[in-house]
């Protein structure tokens, strides 16, 4: 019976049998048939009407009055009950880059498990090859390309390692104008982090022309070392000229701590792309949207906006 009251107040607020009828997709017949069932089983009119008017009757307000908003209320908890329904539970596994992600990702992570109370966020931070056969990952960002049946890519950001220096040692030591010039100045080299080799030869590219110089890390170097956060630091000092990706340097350039020199060469270029299963989960879906606001910066502004 209270099927017949919902339709009894879709009438009411129509003010029309025939709008009703046709917002409802019932046919008038069976409104009508439905009204006449509810007022024999309340044993009393509730519509009084005729060829061009309808009106309540006492009994008929007073049932409006208490149910009115039944299909409303009906509306919000079908609404609850689906949003329960779709909210997923279980865990979710990532890799993410262990450097790239401190800056741009770490700092973020709640936002997303508090959106997503009934995950378990499980991130393993990758300095290395991946073992993806042995572990079940769902969702992974890495510049290094992987092919398997079983997942898919999409690109996230590209970055970019350019040379950097403070403000202090420019006013020390001067601004070199080409990278010839990086010769006569105090440059921190590099040792490869994994197999502890230094690295012979750097190549800068011109972004514009694509033209390579080739820069004798061994030769030009007097320090050297296999960690880009120790490298920063020590280029914070200003006693030395040093490469770092952008995502590092940026706010730091932003906040004139960092000068950019020679921005049309770098030296190293990475994709960083989002694997992803091919049968994705929502909660697959938002992360991986999740992943694309940070890289873009634009979960700053998300966060601001709660």
């Amino acid at each position: 019976m209270f099927d017949t009251i919902v339709l009894f107040t879709q009438i009411v607020e129509e003010n029309s049998f025939s709008k009703a009828s046709e917002k409802l997709g019932i046919p008038p017949s069976t409104l009508s048939r439905k009204i006449k069932e509810l007022e024999s089983y309340l044993n009393t009119t509730l519509i009084i009407r005729d060829t061009r008017n309808m009106g309540l009757t006492e009994h008929g307000q007073l049932l409006y009055s208490q149910f009115k908003d039944l299909r409303h209320d009906l509306d919000s908890i079908y609404k609850i009950i689906n949003q329960i329904k779709n909210e997923e539970t279980g865990e979710l596994n990532v890799s993410l880059p262990i450097h790239m992600s401190l800056n741009l990702i770490t700092p973020y992570l709640n936002y997303f498990i508090d959106n997503h109370p009934n995950i378990k966020l499980n991130c393993l931070f990758q300095a290395t090859e991946l073992d993806i056969e042995n572990r079940k990952l769902d969702i992974i960002v890495t510049y290094d390309k992987i092919y398997h049946k079983h997942y898919t890519s999409r690109l996230a950001r590209k970055e970019y390692a350019y040379l950097y220096c403070t403000p202090q040692y420019i006013e020390k030591y001067g601004a070199p104008i080409t990278i010839a010039d990086l010769e006569n100045h105090n440059f921190i080299g590099v040792i490869d982090f994994i197999t502890k080799e230094t690295i012979q030869y750097f190549k800068f590219t011109d972004m514009n022309t694509n033209e390579v110089y080739i820069f004798d890390n061994i030769k030009n170097s007097q320090l050297r070392i296999d960690n880009g956060n120790h490298i920063l630091q020590l280029g914070l000092a200003g006693e030395h000229i040093f490469g770092s990706w952008n995502y590092v340097c940026d706010d730091l350039e932003k906040q004139g701590k960092l000068v950019k020199l020679l921005p049309n060469y770098y030296t190293y270029e990475h994709e960083y792309c989002i694997y992803s299963r091919k049968k994705l989960r929502k909660v697959d879906n938002d992360f991986i949207e999740f992943i694309q606001r940070c890289m873009n910066g634009n979960i700053k502004q998300d966060i601001l906006n709660i």
